[in-house]
């Protein structure tokens, strides 16, 4: 497929703001095919630009709601042929290539907008909403780029997808909470004896760690979901999400060891990652031949 300037600036523009951001999953990238790369690239940014504009201490409501609106239109504009950010030119040749459907961009922007105006959730079943919009939703467009062809790829990408957020809920639990919002179930933090304004400073009890402890369980149990969903037809295509899957679920594993802090979020240190890296590439590439 040939290469336009217009393009190669668009592409440059994507890869420019992904690193920029230092995302683990930058490492996970390089192993994919040069165009898959592309799109993946393309994806991450629109991504995180919704997030820096959820995100940002410089902006009013009025002003985030205003350019996720633009955001909106350009979603719309893209899926007519006629993008106009860089992001989304970008975005524009892997459309049809991979088959993603305009309704899973739509949802990831329809997440980024619900920070905006939720602060809290009352269930579980309003979490996972939530958890699809941000992160499931993510899962089912990487599954097209990864190149999956099972039947229960699909299911195994948004199950994963809900298993890295509910990891990120308990990762940045304190600087949420410090920005008014509440990501543990309502009713489980009252079950648990503590109320939503007391949920930070009841953190070493007896009480905060039976309900940390209920909220690990429960993201464990979909990295579980994910692992029985696994595509293993799909196996050769899969090796960056391995990647990702083994990261996170270590993170969530240091997260209990730990005893769940809230000051500052648990991170995993390059020397860590770069072991679980040297550590799991021989085995996740015989899998790979395996199934090849």
């Amino acid at each position: 497929m040939a290469t336009s300037p217009a393009t190669l600036n668009a592409d440059q523009f994507c890869y420019d703001t992904a690193r920029a951001s230092r995302s683990n999953f930058l490492v996970a990238f390089a192993f994919l095919p040069r165009e898959r790369q592309r799109a993946l690239y393309s994806f991450y940014a629109y991504c995180r630009l919704l997030d820096d504009i959820a995100d940002s201490t410089k902006l009013t409501v009025a002003e985030k709601n205003h350019q996720l609106e633009t955001w909106q239109k350009e979603i719309d504009g893209l899926y007519q042929d006629r993008p106009q950010h860089l992001v989304t030119q970008a975005l524009q040749p892997h459309l049809i290539q991979f088959n993603i459907p305009q309704v899973w961009l739509r949802d990831i922007l329809h997440g980024v907008r619900q920070d905006l105006t939720v602060s809290h959730y009352n269930d579980f079943s309003a979490l996972y909403r939530y958890c699809y919009h941000v992160a499931g939703a993510v899962g089912l467009v990487c599954t097209r780029i990864f190149g999956c062809s099972s039947p229960r790829a699909l299911a195994w990408g948004e199950t994963l997808g809900i298993a890295f957020q509910l990891t990120n809920i308990l990762r940045d639990m304190g600087q949420d909470f410090r920005d008014g919002r509440v990501y543990i179930p309502i009713d489980e933090i009252h079950a648990a004896g503590l109320t939503p304004e007391t949920l930070i400073s009841g953190t070493g009890t007896a009480a905060f760690l039976q309900l940390m402890q209920t909220q690990w369980q429960r993201a464990a149990s979909y990295y579980q979901m994910a692992r029985d969903l696994y595509p293993h037809d799909d196996a050769a295509q899969l090796l960056p999400a391995n990647l990702m899957t083994h990261y996170y679920q270590s993170l969530l594993h240091k997260i209990r060891r730990a005893n769940f802090p809230t000051a500052s979020p648990v991170r995993l240190s390059r020397a860590h990652k770069m072991l679980l890296l040297t550590r799991l590439l021989p085995r996740l590439w015989t899998k790979v031949r395996s199934a090849a």
